[in-house]
Formats: C-alpha cells, sequence, structure tokens
C-alpha cells in the first residue's frame, strides 16, 4: 500500500506508558490544555480523544515514544485519563535520518536551535522525491549535501554554504 498512510498504524495504548522524546514541555500549554478539556461535555471528550492520536515510533525495550502531542499527553495524565490511541509510525520518516547523516557528514553546522533536524528535513523533503531516498539512501545523501550548500538553503540552522559575490 502506498500513499500517506503506508507507514503508519493505528493502536490503542495506556497513556502512562507512553515515553517522551520532547524533554520538557511548557507548561502554560499543558494547564491551557487541561482547562478545554474541562470544557468539553462527554461526548465531546469521546470525540476529542477519538481525533487525537498519539504519533509514536517503537523505541528500546518495544517502548512507544510519543513524537507529538505531549503537552496534551501530560493534559490528559493529570486528568486522569488513560486509553489513548497512538498512531505507530513503523519507518519515521526517511528524510530525518537524511538530515542526521547531512549533518554528521559536514552539510550543516550543529545549531543550538530548537529542531533544526526536522527543519533540515522539511528543506530536503522539497528537493529529493522519497522514492530516491528510501532506494538509494547513499546516492540521496551526495545530492542532499549539495543542495545543502546551496544558498536556497541560508534560513537553514547551521548553513555553511556560500553566497556569490556581486
Amino acid at each position: 500500500m502506498n500513499g500517506p498512510t503506508a507507514d503508519v498504524r493505528l493502536i490503542s495504548a495506556k497513556l502512562e506508558t507512553l515515553r517522551p522524546t520532547q524533554i520538557t514541555v511548557g507548561y502554560h500549554e499543558v494547564r491551557a490544555k487541561r482547562a478545554h478539556w474541562k470544557s468539553l461535555d462527554k461526548k465531546a471528550r469521546a470525540q476529542a480523544i477519538a481525533t487525537h492520536w498519539f504519533a509514536a515510533v517503537l523505541g528500546p525495550g518495544h517502548q512507544h515514544f510519543v513524537v507529538d502531542h505531549h503537552h496534551l499527553g501530560l493534559a490528559l495524565i493529570e486528568e486522569g485519563l488513560s486509553d489513548v490511541k497512538v498512531m505507530l509510525l513503523r519507518d519515521h520518516d526517511p528524510y530525518r535520518s537524511l538530515a542526521g547523516e547531512l549533518r554528521r557528514l559536514g552539510g550543516y553546522a550543529k545549531d543550538m536551535t530548537p529542531f533544526s533536524e526536522f527543519l533540515w528535513a522539511d528543506y530536503l523533503r522539497l528537493k529529493l522525491p522519497e522514492k530516491r531516498v528510501r532506494k538509494d539512501f547513499d546516492k540521496a545523501l551526495k545530492e542532499a549535501l549539495a543542495c545543502a550548500h546551496d544558498p536556497e538553503a541560508r534560513y537553514l540552522p547551521g548553513w555553511s554554504g556560500k553566497l556569490p559575490v556581486s
């Protein structure tokens, strides 16, 4: 099966067993999520849970590591909710892998900008077809290296290209 859901599987999970991939959360947003949850009636809460899946990857010890909805997850734990749906990503974004390897090879410098690897992955997604990245990663990496030094990428954190002198 091809398409955006080819690498996704929906499962049920206990919220407290999910592991975060985000080291911190803004507690102001957690409080806002809790307030919103409290404002919902029973039917609206059921609808919210049915439509807010926690994206996760399978990690060490076969634990599920959440890659999205960290604030909502903490808010729901604090509200006593335990059962949620998890959207298990089988192969978590080949462009993230490409961006990580690209940085390792010097395609861009390590930067303190939060989620810089995500930004690079999004840039590469526009430059290289996914089929190429999955079929011949090494070839895609060489192409990504060329793209990384292009002045068009200068807005990205850690960019190490050269601007043309006029």
